[in-house]
């Protein structure tokens, strides 16, 4: 089976693949458990997943890519809850493909909107990057969201530079030197 997405925990590897699911893995590398469980005949709770990400929350959040949605899903691989659908207007999704968790936001590669969303825990959309181009602020399919070790600024807007300190030497003359004729 073809791995989609990976996720790196404290305590073990999660990887989504081509079999609808999600696959644990201790940090031995060895499998210990999958879920979502799929009842025979039933649809699948997961179709085509791709980035994954575990939050401070202890959810797993899922990109649905084939269901156009973030699928949540609790610590016993219950399925908690899930936001979007197939649509444009922001909250929704066409193949979300790429997921992160940086503190209290779920970033969203929307690959076929060409854009970037940030969610908060509960899935409520907090904001829309980007836009369908080539140019700035613009993307064409994204497919991935990465997110350093450092928290981002919550206040991306720099505060004023304090003004620069007065000159201590009151002598506009740069050189050292008192007398002009050394």
């Amino acid at each position: 089976l073809r791995p989609r997405g990976l996720a790196l925990t404290d305590d073990g590897l999660y990887v989504t693949d081509d079999a609808d699911r999600v696959q644990v893995f201790d940090l031995d590398g060895r499998a210990t458990w999958s879920f979502p469980a799929r009842a025979v005949r039933a649809p699948a709770v997961l179709c085509r997943p791709h980035g994954l990400a575990r939050a401070r929350n202890s959810l797993v959040y899922v990109a649905d890519t084939g269901h156009h949605r973030v699928a949540a899903f609790s610590p016993d691989g219950a399925l908690s809850f899930a936001f979007g659908h197939a649509g444009a207007e922001p909250g929704a999704f066409d193949e979300p493909r790429g997921l992160a968790v940086a503190g209290e936001r779920v970033w969203v590669a929307d690959m076929c909107n060409h854009r970037v969303q940030a969610f908060d825990l509960d899935g409520r959309l907090l904001r829309v990057i980007g836009r369908h181009g080539h140019g700035p602020s613009q993307f064409t399919h994204p497919v991935g969201v990465g997110i350093s070790g450092e928290r981002p600024n919550p206040n991306p807007h720099p505060s004023p530079s304090p003004s620069p300190s007065p000159n201590p030497n009151p002598n506009p003359n740069p050189n050292p030197n008192p007398n002009p004729n050394p």
